[in-house]
């Protein structure tokens, strides 16, 4: 492994995946996540079981906050890549209305509240305002909202745009 080669401890750098999809997954679908770890074999193999799916418009990024902010280990870097915005309150209760709201309410021991991205991600950076927040978005509709959410972390936060579309350029993530 990198950290092997470069003689450090395999401990000191530990990394934790979340994916996120919409309030038309079952509650079981709409969140994945993999603990923290420097397994390389462990975040390959998590990476690979992700699929797209349940595309809805804008995105569920708030149960991908919920997460953080319910388990005790908590990230110092956050790295945001999508496609599409988060959604607003209003594209919550509607959505949500298709499973209803009593489904979301005793599913996963509560984890779906009425908050929204900026509630929870507020509730997060209380917390943790030491956290920087990288924002990656593939698409220029997520754009503004990502601008926003990278605001709401720590000074070095920003957010750009990545152009995956273009096989003339390379991409790499330092």
């Amino acid at each position: 492994s990198f950290l092997k080669e470069n003689n450090m401890d395999t401990d000191s750098f530990e990394i934790q995946i979340i994916g996120y999809r919409n309030y038309n997954a079952p509650y079981d679908e709409i969140l994945e996540f993999c603990p923290f770890t420097s397994n390389e074999n462990e975040l390959t193999n998590f990476i690979h079981s992700l699929t797209p799916s349940y595309g809805w418009g804008p995105e569920a990024v708030e149960v991908a906050f919920k997460q953080l902010n319910k388990q005790k280990k908590k990230p110092n870097i956050i790295l945001l890549m999508a496609d599409a915005p988060a959604q607003s309150k209003q594209d919550i209760q509607r959505k949500r209305k298709q499973y209803g709201e009593q489904y979301w309410k005793e599913a996963r021991d509560g984890l779906f509240t009425d908050l929204d991205w900026n509630q929870e991600l507020d509730i997060f950076m209380k917390q943790n305002d030491d956290t920087n927040i990288f924002c990656f978005y593939l698409t220029n509709r997520a754009k503004n909202n990502f601008n926003d959410i990278a605001k709401m972390g720590s000074d070095k936060s920003k957010s750009v745009h990545l152009n995956v579309n273009n096989k003339d350029k390379s991409v790499a993530l330092l």
